[in-house]
């Protein structure tokens, strides 16, 4: 593809999708930015019709990719307290703004896992997953390759999950996730010298467990300019009927680079996101039915107390003490009590604990549950 046709596209509807072949023989293809690419006029990775992905040697390709039913996404945040600081509420309330709409659709079922540890990850993913977001620090050790940073113990200090150990984890899991978006620090850099350590970073040892999709960063991103990413990706992705990963990434890179609040050098930083496809034909995620004899079913989740007050969309969540929440109710809690004074949130934050419930696909309450919230007034919210 000349850069003629670049210029036609201007004025056309077709997209062309351009794949950058990573070969065994030639490893420092995959340490070129070729994000960065330029056809006199624009940046091409920003080109709305133009879909920019890598293939990594070693990766079987295949045509199309489908889902069961509805999108599950598991999203997994991870500050540990001896790392640099992190805005995570910010993040999530990004997050939060763009499921919203597919929620309320019910095409999407998602759980959250904050102040995350090996044994939650493993875990969640041994259950299996459409698309898996991580959110953090990570690396890359010459030695023992790339790396997620977990937390430990209640501490919440450091610790390193190595790609290797993530790998036999996607192997594990009932099913590959069709999408895991990397969106921390250098998960899919590669050093510039050395021999074949080159390819064990996180986003390609994943995608050797049979992951058609990784979305990876080349070094390190800055916090402002990652959630701006996300945002325009995820924004992008759950538009349409179909999830279309190439179009959404795109639109993340497009989201990053036309935004008003960020300095020039943050919205050139578009180019350190990078997307990993094993896909030759099927750029989206196919919604397929389930078979005849295998349809979950889930029980709903009753509110039967007047006073529920619904979910406010715009509140932002304070997700670390869902998460808690969550924690004490897995391990047999019945009676949940909130105490504050009055417009404090109590009420509201019962109820978002409620909505979240009612999405959270790995939850499993079997006895009537009841939340108390007591301040000025007593109001009960049994489940």
């Amino acid at each position: 593809m000349g850069l003629e046709k670049l210029e036609s596209l201007r004025h056309e509807q077709d997209c062309v999708h351009i794949r950058i072949e990573e070969p065994k023989e030639m490893p420092q293809v995959a340490a070129v930015p070729w994000e960065l690419m330029h056809d006199g006029d624009e940046y091409t990775a920003l080109h709305p019709r133009v879909y920019l992905s890598r293939i990594p040697f070693g990766v079987r390709p295949v045509e199309s990719v489908s889902i069961r039913g509805k999108l599950r996404i598991l999203i997994v945040w991870s500050q540990p307290t001896d790392l640099p600081p992190l805005k995570i509420e910010r993040e999530q309330m990004k997050l939060s703004m763009a499921l919203a709409p597919s929620l309320r659709s019910t095409r999407v079922e998602y759980r959250e896992i904050v102040h995350c540890t090996k044994e939650k990850f493993k875990k969640a993913l041994k259950t299996g997953y459409d698309v898996v977001y991580f959110t953090g620090h990570g690396g890359f050790d010459a030695e023992k390759g790339g790396f997620l940073c977990l937390e430990k113990g209640k501490g919440h200090k450091n610790e390193c999950l190595y790609a290797r150990e993530l790998a036999r984890h996607m192997a594990a899991a009932a099913h590959p996730p069709a999408l895991v978006f990397l969106n921390c620090c250098v998960s899919g850099g590669v050093p510039v010298g050395g021999g074949q350590e080159r390819f064990q970073d996180t986003a390609r040892r994943v995608m050797g467990e049979k992951v058609p999709f990784v979305i990876a960063t080349l070094t390190s991103v800055l916090v402002s300019g990652a959630q701006y990413f996300m945002k325009g990706f995820m924004d992008s992705m759950l538009a349409g009927e179909g999830f279309d990963i190439p179009q959404a990434v795109a639109a993340g890179r497009g989201a990053l680079y036309d935004s008003d609040s960020l300095s020039s050098s943050e919205r050139h930083s578009f180019y350190q996101y990078m997307l990993l496809s094993a896909c030759e034909k099927g750029w989206s995620l196919k919604i397929r039915e389930e078979a005849q004899g295998r349809v979950e079913v889930v029980e709903p989740v009753l509110v039967t107390s007047s006073e529920y007050p619904g979910v406010d969309l715009g509140w932002v969540r304070r997700i670390d003490l869902l998460s808690d929440v969550e924690d004490a109710v897995q391990g047999g809690c019945r009676l949940v009590g909130v105490h504050g004074v009055g417009g404090l949130g109590k009420t509201i934050f019962s109820a978002q604990w409620l909505d979240y419930l009612g999405h959270h696909t790995q939850m499993n309450v079997k006895h009537r549950l009841w939340f108390l919230t007591y301040g000025q007034g007593c109001h009960r919210l049994p489940v």
